[in-house]
């Protein structure tokens, strides 16, 4: 159990941190306007809203790669790729969470769960070819 707790942390930590990298090379591609601050929420929303088809691919890319790069690291250490999903689902309720904040377009409304969904569906795949095949209890799955 003690594995897999670590996994899941240090997997959301690792999605955060990739979606936070790929989110900084989005902000020199597509900055926000110089008169809205991040405070300003109808400003952020306003901008949000207007961004241009590729910014937003580039946004929904960020939370497929994240997803998959925590959900590859939770289930390393886990060793269970069951750590991949729950990673998925942090990341996809930080997502719906944005999502309400801030007026998204509707695909962004839709990758917020689909694009963490994809990318844990990657991480699976990734990391499934080294996750020990163990029943869960076992000495080895622990």
């Amino acid at each position: 159990m003690g594995r897999l707790i670590a996994g899941i942390i240090v997997g959301v930590i690792a999605a955060f941190a990739a979606i936070w990298a790929i989110e900084m090379v989005h902000h020199m591609l597509y900055p926000i306007p110089a008169s809205v601050t991040l405070n300003d929420t109808a400003g952020l929303g306003e901008f949000t809203r207007t961004l241009p088809l590729a910014s937003q691919l580039f946004i929904a890319f960020g939370w497929l790669v994240g997803s998959a790069v925590g959900g590859v690291v939770a289930a390393r250490i886990a060793r269970r790729d069951s750590a991949i999903f729950i990673v998925a689902g942090v990341v996809a309720l930080a997502g719906l969470g944005n999502v309400l904040w801030l007026p998204h377009p509707l695909l962004l409304q839709i990758a917020s769960v689909a694009a963490p969904a994809l990318g844990a569906l990657l991480a699976r795949r990734l990391a499934g070819g080294r996750l020990a095949a163990q029943a869960p209890g076992t000495a080895e799955a622990q």
